[in-house]
């Protein structure tokens, strides 16, 4: 199969950084609720392209996300429920690709964002990867007694990090100023009571 290494935008080509490990650091950027859409978008270009080209960026960007989502639409992922992250579960995934593929992610020099893609979809229903994927999707309506405990209790350990919006993220920030500010620090003498002094 070919995967693409350019796109083309207003008859210029520009290569691509294809190595799945840039697709990564770009997904982090765009989760980042402490970046503002223009800045998100400029570090993608620059992350992808090694540059910033001097033509429409709105084609180049949908051209990126584009590349990012492996050619599907963002329709396609509607509706279905979230069961990986590909940062969280890094170690999941390196142990799965070593066990199904033996392939060492760490020593690889480099992997087609595509064909990482390509081989996390087929990972055997056995990985370590797969299996706590079964897990977080698991209804426990299906399981009774010590069972329904023990699998309430894996699911609560296997849980992905909850991601906070960046509206959230400026709330709780401005919440945990109030109390980082100079003018809220306790003095020396001051302590938590007891009640009973």
């Amino acid at each position: 199969m070919e995967y693409p290494k350019y796109i083309e935008v207003e008859g210029q080509r520009f290569a691509l950084d294809t190595d799945y490990r840039t697709a990564l650091k770009c997904f982090e950027v765009i989760e980042d609720p402490d970046i503002d859409d223009i800045e998100r978008s400029l570090a993608v270009i620059y992350l992808l392209l090694n540059d910033i080209p001097k033509v429409d960026l709105n084609k180049v960007m949908e051209l990126l996300m584009r590349y990012l989502s492996c050619g599907k639409s963002k329709d396609s992922a509607a509706g279905v429920q979230k069961d990986m992250d590909l940062q969280a579960d890094e170690s999941y995934i390196v142990a799965s690709f070593a066990s199904d593929y033996k392939i060492d992610l760490s020593s690889i020099e480099s992997m087609h964002w595509w064909h990482f893609i390509t081989l996390l979809d087929g990972l055997s229903g056995d990985c370590v990867l797969n299996r706590v994927r079964e897990i977080r999707t698991c209804d426990l309506k299906d399981y009774r007694g010590k069972a329904r405990e023990r699998m309430a209790k894996a699911k609560a350990q296997l849980a992905l990090p909850t991601k906070l919006t960046a509206e959230d993220q400026k709330a709780l920030d401005k919440f945990e100023a109030l109390f980082l500010s100079s003018e809220n620090r306790l003095d020396d003498g001051d302590t938590l009571l007891d009640g009973g002094e």
